[in-house]
């Protein structure tokens, strides 16, 4: 259940939050209710003041204050169901059990009389004193609330009001009240109090409350009578109360003369939920401040006045302007625009003003139909754009300077409103690469970089020549001779870059005998021979002598040395012999050496004397 807020609507039109059934729909259902407000007086102009039984609809306040200054009127407003049903009040806070703290004031056919005595235990009747027995729409209720609580049935608080059904009841009357009927069987179905928590039908909504805008305290209570079902159109009996004052429930301050926050003040700006908010300030639905106003002037805000909601223009007449809007507030729509006439430029490329703005439909247009004025090298903004040649009009194509050659390596520029060249490069040179470099046609004609001396080749088979051009490379002209066998001579002969390769030329080696260490070196053209051996170039070749080594490295040893002469003395009986070579040693073999001397008349020891 949703209860009602107060919010401003779009155009000035105040928009209030409804109230729903437990299943979302809106009530109340119908016009039935509105029709009954409107018999009332309470519907139809002024809008401001009239109450719309959808948008008006609350379920508070629940309980209320009877003046006790003047009597409260019940006015029975309407009956649009097949129940007869009563209406009365209560005392907030009484046990409603004791259905004696129930005081009916419009009845269905129950005598005053037929009604316990008051709670309180004096002779009073539960009934209100002014109560009608038989209410129907039209039937008025007046109700001194003083002479209620003299009688002990007011109690001089708050006071909350009930419906009472005969769905359900036990009796044949089809009258809704807590006492019998005419067949003495209750009259009691069921029961609906203002205070919705009281109510056994859980949150279902049973009745409706409306302030009236007209009429101070005064008040309307429509009743949906059927348990968890009906049509909801809460006019199954519709109640006018007179002389009431709700307990002050807190809501949005709207401006209509009231507190509706309860802070102490009416219409308080500081509050105001509908003050200035956004309205058309036209005369409908809100009055328009000063009257009706025409144009862009229509435009306004809320302001609250006198407990009334108006609408205050907050625009001001303006100039008139090519916008489709009436600025000037005069009725007419982008007359006499103030914003049209100057000369401008239309959608062509150019920017030169050859036409004037025009107002079309709301919109500045131009009415430059011309095509685009090019920029050319002139020295002149011919495009209007304040920039004089700009973009190198006429330019970009590529040419030729004054070189010598027919290159076209510059572009053409637009430069003091004339096209020349940009090409200051020097002259290209023919170069041998396959590419016309000078631009004349050719390819390669005399380049530079031929005629220079060349060899191709190497070892035997170098062969001199001079560089060529050749399918756009630099080469020698000279062809090498082709190689030959490799031979052992310090030169290459199968020009490999290599010299004698395959001898072993260069490699250490021992020599022959006692010739020593050495490296290969060639002997002839298919042989080597180590560097020490006989012939070398370092060769250790030395007289062979007694030594038991090959000092002529010839691989001998000791060869030739059979008789190095004699040796030994033959002085008396010693005889010489010769020195023979023995085992690397020179050895004296033959000879006959001396002997101890001895008397025998020969010289023994051969030292010159005999005995």
């Amino acid at each position: 259940m949703l209860a009602s807020l107060v919010a401003l609507g779009v155009g000035g039109s105040v928009a209030r939050a409804t109230v729903t059934q437990v299943d979302g729909t809106i009530l109340p259902v119908t016009s039935a209710m509105q029709a009954a407000l409107d018999g009332q007086g309470e519907g139809g102009a002024p809008a401001a003041t009239a109450i719309n039984a959808v948008t008006d609809a609350s379920t508070v306040p629940e309980i209320f204050l009877p003046n006790l200054t003047t009597p409260v009127t019940f006015r029975d407003v309407a009956e649009g169901a097949g129940f007869e049903n009563s209406f009365g009040y209560y005392n907030v806070g009484d046990d409603l059990s004791n259905r004696a703290n129930l005081h009916a004031v419009l009845g269905c056919n129950r005598a005053r009389t037929d009604y316990p005595i008051t709670a309180g235990g004096v002779s009073e009747r539960a009934a209100a004193a002014g109560y009608v027995q038989n209410a129907e729409p039209g039937s008025v209720a007046t109700i001194n609330f003083m002479t209620e609580l003299a009688a002990g049935r007011y109690k001089g608080g708050f006071i909350g009001f009930y419906l009472i059904t005969p769905e359900g009841n036990p009796s044949n009357d089809n009258c809704g009240d807590y006492v019998n009927g005419t067949d003495g069987l209750s009259l009691l179905g069921r029961i609906y109090y203002t205070q919705s928590d009281l109510n056994d039908d859980g949150d279902f909504v049973h009745h409706l409350v409306y302030p009236s805008k007209r009429t101070v305290n005064r008040f309307y209570f429509g009743f949906e009578d059927l348990f968890r079902g009906g049509d909801n159109d809460f006019e199954d009996m519709a109640t006018q109360v007179t002389g009431l004052s709700p307990p002050c429930v807190a809501q949005a301050e709207v401006c209509d003369g009231r507190d509706n926050d309860c802070d102490g003040l009416v219409d308080d700006l500081a509050d105001l939920v509908d003050d200035n908010a956004a309205c058309t300030c036209s005369g409908s639905p809100l009055a328009c401040e000063g009257g009706a106003r025409q144009g862009v002037c229509r435009t306004g805000l809320t302001a609250c006045v006198a407990g009334a909601l108006l609408c205050r223009s907050s625009v001001a007449p303006s100039a008139e302007l090519c916008d489709g809007l009436d600025n000037n507030c005069n009725g007419s729509v982008d007359d006499a625009t103030t914003d049209t006439g100057a000369a401008c430029d239309g959608s062509d490329g150019d920017a030169c003003n050859e036409g004037s703005v025009q107002c079309v439909a709301g919109a500045r247009v131009c009415s430059d139909t011309t095509g685009t004025n090019a920029e050319t090298c002139n020295g002149v903004d011919d495009d209007c754009d304040t920039l004089v040649d700009e973009g190198n009009p006429g330019g970009g194509a590529a040419c030729d300077g004054t070189d010598g050659d027919v290159c076209q390596e510059g572009t053409v520029q637009c430069t003091g409103g004339a096209l020349v060249c940009s090409d200051t490069t020097g002259t290209t040179g023919e170069l041998c690469n396959g590419v016309d470099d000078d631009c004349d046609g050719a390819v390669d004609e005399s380049p530079s970089g031929v005629g220079v001396a060349c060899s191709a080749g190497v070892g035997l088979c170098r062969r001199n020549g001079a560089t060529v051009c050749t399918a756009g490379a630099i080469v020698c002209g000279a062809v090498a001779a082709p190689p030959g066998t490799e031979s052992c001579n310090a030169i290459d002969d199968d020009c490999d870059g290599e010299i004698d390769e395959g001898f072993g030329v260069g490699t250490p080696c021992d020599g022959v005998g006692a010739c020593g260490l050495g490296v290969l070196e060639c002997a002839g053209s298919s042989a080597t021979r180590c560097s020490t051996d006989p012939g070398g170039s370092a060769s250790g070749v030395m007289t062979e002598t007694c030594n038991g080594a090959d000092d002529d490295c010839d691989g001998s040893v000791d060869e030739g040395l059979s008789d190095l002469g004699a040796c030994g003395d033959d002085t008396g009986e010693c005889a010489a012999g010769r020195l023979r070579c023995v085992g690397g040693a020179p050895v004296c073999r033959g000879a006959v050496g001396p002997s101890p001397e001895v008397c025998n008349v020969l010289d023994d020891d051969c030292d010159g004397l005999r005995d």
